[in-house]
């Protein structure tokens, strides 16, 4: 052995699923168990939620929430530029831009 290092038995791991440090954490505390079933919710949750969102009564709304969506959109990305020309000691030209 090694000063400082220890070897790793290979007799010692188990032959059965991943032999590394994640692979037995996930087999110890069954987090590969709870990921697949947080996935079967979040999927079963997303197709219920696209069931209703196709209605025939809520196609506006669905057309509505992707309008909403651009519009914060493109006033996220202007403030974001406002703020940018403010730093550069360019304020002025936040008005002329306005009124072009």
């Amino acid at each position: 052995m090694e000063s400082g290092r220890r070897q790793r038995d290979p007799a010692a791991l188990s032959a059965k699923g991943p032999t590394d440090a994640s692979g037995l954490l996930a087999r110890t505390f069954g987090f590969d168990t709870r990921a697949r079933a947080l996935y079967r919710i979040n999927v079963g949750a997303l197709h219920q939620f696209l069931d209703i969102l196709f209605k025939p009564d809520n196609i506006p709304i669905a057309g509505m929430l992707i309008l909403v969506f651009f519009f914060t959109w493109v006033a996220l990305r202007q403030a974001l530029r406002n703020d940018r020309l403010i730093e550069q000691g360019r304020a002025d030209e936040i008005l002329k831009e306005m009124q072009e």
